[in-house]
């Protein structure tokens, strides 16, 4: 029903991490990984973990380190469950580690490669019982579209839309089976495969279910039997809920509000991607499986072959920009090059790191705070223990400390990227497209010649490095979850317009000026404004004459015009009251709307029958104008009223339409 998703407006807000766990000055005087330097590896952990937990509300962490084939460090931070006082215990306590399950995945799909039972190059719907659409969402004249195959759902480029439905619920009878939702949930194709990044949970859930069809037994019972048990993985878990006998180790999510931290329930992700739950120690056997060529203590998940193929890239946007191996983000960082994947499922944040030049892994996982703490704590690591040998200090004031280039560009310059820019990871064809409002993505060009862009509620300074191409000045203090964003790529995109490329599995579009934040809320306002006050307009107005007796009881055009109009103002009025009311109904540890989980009020499904009369109301709006004018009823003046009033009703039509919301 797509007023009830309208919640989905309210997201999680993003929290910030200090600059003051980025650790230079920690160094290691023998290579990482040497008996030597295991107790500063400890010490810095430590610090940077207990000043998070102490200034961002954080409960409790998990870490695992692992260095050339051994456990470094497991440890637990914290508190697992806050009520009962249970700490957290690295080899005890699990976590919801949310979008790293992907990587279980992919490895799965390699395993099935190897076998023989799966070719990454082949189209999806070979293995599928249902078919995914050979055609693209507006473009259904383009009958040549390429399939999809494994490579795009591993690289995030199959260019699916993004639909938050059903992707967190509360209670398990609200949960769909995977073969269920695959087929229930396909997502319309946006762009031709393989040519745009646009992260996608219904990609990897679909990847998981060809794991299901081709093996026979259900995902989560093959990643059992096929990696968990070799590698000794006992205490992680795809099943939802646990299973008993490991409930009461799974860590409480807390959300800290106004001093007091709120404890949220158990929540169902959608399984192949994001609804695992680990342990640090097991996690570490993850990564040293990955980083020992696909075998632990002589238990082999993957041949050598496989993890090369696996761990070498696969889709880049653009040759300067960060991309992805067979399901693993790659970034170079600090010279060192990384395979990497975050993971948040509501009130959890985990990263896990991979260093496969240098046999390094690190994971952490946190029961509270936001989706940077990760990423604050490899930055911490890596400044500590792999320090940059090119390391520049970011200039102060843009102005003037770094020589602009601008070489072959035309006379606009910066200036024909300038304007807003929606996420592509978001929906095109229901409302929840309205997320897009939330996510966008501002590019202004500076008197100075640099780029300012303005994301994720922070504005970063870009210098052009080449025609179409941006580097970002003060890449260390990004606070993108998806990737460094160090680098902008601008080109034309598959349907001519202008795409935003950046670093990971992400790409923005430019927004036309009809679809423009700026139009939506402006139009949006004025016109409300207008069919408001005009209806406490008329209805004051015919109050005061029917007190000084000077009211006419004759129906006429007149009479019906402003009858028709009022009935408008107060449908549509109801109507984003309803939609407020739906929105507002706050699920308090989440900080999201209980619409986000699919709880709504009994009346909620009102809302359906809104847009009918609102849109026959518009209709009769525009005919009665037409009549106005053709009769000359009313003076100039009530006439343009009234025609500005009809305009007013179809700038709210127009612009419900376009996001879907009606």
């Amino acid at each position: 029903m797509n007023a009830m998703n309208a919640g989905y407006r309210l997201v999680l807000a993003f929290s910030c991490l200090l600059s003051l766990l980025i650790l230079p000055s920690l160094t290691l005087a023998a290579p990482f990984g040497l008996a030597s330097g295991i107790t500063q590896v400890e010490e810095v952990v430590d610090r940077v973990i207990h000043a998070q937990m102490e200034n961002d509300g954080i409960p409790g962490a998990t870490v695992a380190i692992v260095s050339n084939g051994e456990v470094v460090l497991s440890k637990g931070y914290g508190t697992a469950n806050l009520s009962e006082g249970i700490a957290v215990d690295s080899e005890r306590t699990l976590f919801r580690i949310g979008s790293i399950s992907k990587l279980f995945v992919w490895t799965a799909v390699m395993q099935l490669v190897e076998q023989g039972k799966l070719d990454l190059d082949a189209d999806v719907n070979d293995y599928l019982d249902f078919e995914i659409p050979n055609r693209l969402y507006r473009r259904s004249n383009v009958s040549d579209v390429a399939p999809i195959t494994l490579k795009h759902l591993m690289s995030h480029s199959a260019g699916f839309e993004d639909v938050p439905a059903d992707l967190f619920h509360l209670h398990a009878d609200q949960t769909l089976p995977l073969d269920e939702y695959v087929r229930t949930h396909v997502p319309a194709r946006v762009f031709p495969p393989g040519e745009l990044a646009a992260y996608s949970n219904y990609g990897s859930a679909l990847a998981g279910y060809i794991v299901q069809r081709v093996s026979g037994i259900s995902f989560a019972q093959y990643v059992e039997e096929n990696i968990f048990t070799p590698l000794h993985m006992n205490r992680s878990t795809f099943r939802q809920p646990v299973d008993p006998t490991l409930n009461d180790d799974v860590a409480k999510g807390y959300r800290l509000t106004e001093g007091e931290f709120l404890e949220g329930d158990f929540a169902y992700a959608l399984g192949p991607a994001g609804g695992m739950s680990s342990t640090a120690e097991n996690m570490a056997r993850f990564m040293l499986a990955h980083l020992d060529g696909g075998m632990v203590d002589g238990q082999r998940i993957l041949s050598e072959e496989a993890v090369r193929q696996m761990h070498s890239p696969l889709f880049s946007q653009h040759p300067a920009l960060d991309g992805m191996a067979y399901g693993f983000l790659e970034q170079s960082f600090n010279e060192q090059r990384v395979l990497y994947h975050m993971g948040s499922v509501l009130l959890f944040n985990s990263g896990m790191y991979l260093l496969p030049d240098t046999g390094v892994g690190v994971f952490v996982s946190y029961n509270g705070g936001g989706h940077m703490a990760p990423i604050e704590l490899f930055r911490a690591f890596m400044n500590a223990f792999y320090p940059s040998a090119s390391a520049q200090s970011a200039p102060t004031d843009t102005g003037a400390s770094v020589p602009v280039i601008a070489p072959e560009r035309d006379d606009r310059g910066g200036r024909a990227y300038t304007g807003e820019y929606y996420i592509s990871r978001r929906s095109f064809t229901t409302d929840a497209s309205l997320l897009s409002l939330l996510e966008t993505l501002r590019v202004k060009e500076g008197d100075d010649g640099y780029l300012y862009v303005t994301h994720l509620g922070q504005t970063e300074t870009f210098l052009e490095i080449e025609p179409g191409v941006y580097r970002n000045i003060a890449p260390e203090h990004s606070r993108d979850p998806y990737g460094a964003f160090r680098t902008l790529v601008f080109r034309d995109g598959p349907g001519g317009e202008t795409v935003l490329l950046s670093d990971g599995p992400m790409s923005y579009t430019k927004a036309p000026w009809y679809a423009s934040t700026g139009f939506t809320l402006a139009g949006m306002l004025i016109s409300l404004l207008m069919l408001v006050g005009t209806g406490l307009f008329w209805f004051v107005r015919s109050s005061v004459n029917r007190l000084r007796g000077r009211s006419s009881r004759s129906i006429t055009v007149a009479t019906v015009a402003r009858a028709v109009a009022a009935a408008f103002a107060l449908i549509t009025t109801g109507f984003f009251i309803g939609v407020m009311g739906i929105s507002g109904d706050m699920e308090p540890a989440y900080g999201v709307p209980k619409s986000y989980f699919g709880i709504e009020p009994s009346w909620a499904s009102m809302l359906t029958v809104f847009p009918i009369p609102m849109v026959v109301l518009g209709a009769v709006m525009a005919i009665l104008s037409i009549v106005l004018w053709r009769q000359k009823l009313w003076g100039i003046g009530g006439r343009i009223h009234y025609t500005l009033v009809t305009g007013s009703a179809w700038v709210v039509l127009g612009i419900l339409r376009g996001w879907h919301v009606i």
